[in-house]
């Protein structure tokens, strides 16, 4: 067990830092491509593509790092139990942490930061990781309540119907939800305040708001989780749930 338990640590240790060290990695390299003529206007198609490359590199594995995140709390209430679950909570909080000091270890190595944009920097650093450990409180919520209905429900597919995968729907949906309330209040409704006659145009940019929002990160996100669960059972190999109370 305690080799089974050593895979597991190293996986939701590794997988969320290289995600989110790859992330703010590729995101650098698509704010430098993206404004440099050298690669925006390059014959080769191969420098053209690296902006784009660069981008969606990022939001690919910024979703993979929320994913593995989300899935790791879940697998560890599930099969090992709540104190397993903390240690993947901190771990990903001091995965965001890690990142968040090289990519500004970088910035003031490139650039001359202010004490103002330093502050600011911080600020914004701690707001993110608030939202972060809010969503991985509803992944440790969720994957109780989900591990506890998959013994007590009097359905006969219960455990079909609470299982893992489906408990990472619970944390993933709120996180979308928050983005979507934030587009809504913060962009859709003081834009529709301040004009009247709104182009069709501008209700497809909307609208495509949204889609993208839903898109990446829920559709994403969501697929993500389940891929993440299921290298983490083939770390681990199949175990049974741990509905016993103990915590280990």
């Amino acid at each position: 067990m305690n080799k089974i338990k050593k895979r597991f640590y190293l996986g939701f240790i590794l997988i969320p830092l290289i995600s989110l060290l790859l992330a703010k990695a590729l995101y650098i390299g698509a704010s430098i491509t993206a404004s440099d003529i050298y690669y925006t206007g390059s014959t080769s198609a191969f420098l053209r593509f690296l902006p784009y490359f660069c981008k969606y590199g990022y939001l690919l594995f910024d979703q993979l790092f929320s994913a593995a995140s989300v899935a790791a709390v879940i697998y560890s209430v599930t099969y090992f139990g709540k104190k397993t679950a903390f240690k993947a909570i901190a771990a990903s909080l001091f995965s965001y942490i890690i990142a968040f000091i090289a990519e500004l270890i970088y910035n003031l190595a490139r650039n001359s930061l202010s004490a103002s944009q330093l502050t600011a920097a911080v600020i914004a650093m701690l707001s993110e990781l608030m939202f972060i450990a809010a969503i991985l409180v509803a992944a440790f919520a969720a994957a109780v309540l989900f591990l506890n209905k998959s013994f007590t429900s009097r359905k006969r597919n219960r455990s079909k119907l609470f299982s893992p995968t489906r408990a990472a729907l619970i944390p993933i949906g709120a996180s979308v939800l928050v983005r979507i309330l934030d587009i809504t209040f913060f962009n859709v409704i003081p834009f529709l305040r301040e004009y009247d006659d709104i182009r069709p145009d501008e209700i497809v940019d909307i609208t495509l708001d949204y889609v993208y929002c839903i898109g990446i990160y829920f559709l994403l996100a969501y697929i993500l989780s389940v891929i993440v669960l299921t290298i983490f059972k083939s770390l681990t190999g199949s175990l049974k749930p741990k509905y016993t109370g103990v915590s280990k």
